[in-house]
């Protein structure tokens, strides 16, 4: 019974590691987009670009962080403020990569 206690709040953690892992291949195939479409100079492709990296390191973070977190509840609330927190602004980089790259296929 202890055992399937200690395990439980891990648990919780699990939906945020496959959210952050998902997201983190969509922006490789986004940059793998950015790199073979031809206008590769010019500020919007540069803001796309590294608000891209910011997003695939935010999501990364977030895989790496739950998977060395050890099962104690203190640091399992305060992991899961903080990959929320991860969660929320690689979400926004990647939406500002999107629309950059948006305006890059349709407008130049």
């Amino acid at each position: 019974m202890d055992e399937r206690h200690e395990r439980r709040p891990r648990l919780g953690l699990i939906p945020r590691q496959l959210v952050a892992a998902v997201l983190s291949v969509f922006t490789d195939y986004i940059e793998r987009d950015l790199i073979l479409d031809p206008p590769k100079t010019g500020r919007a492709f540069t803001c796309a670009w590294k608000f891209n990296k910011l997003a695939d390191m935010c999501f990364m973070l977030v895989v790496i962080r739950i998977a060395i977190t050890p099962t104690v509840m203190e640091r399992l609330r305060r992991t899961r403020e903080a990959c929320d927190t991860h969660l929320v602004i690689g979400s926004i980089s990647l939406s500002l990569s999107l629309a950059f790259s948006a305006y890059l296929r349709w407008f130049v």
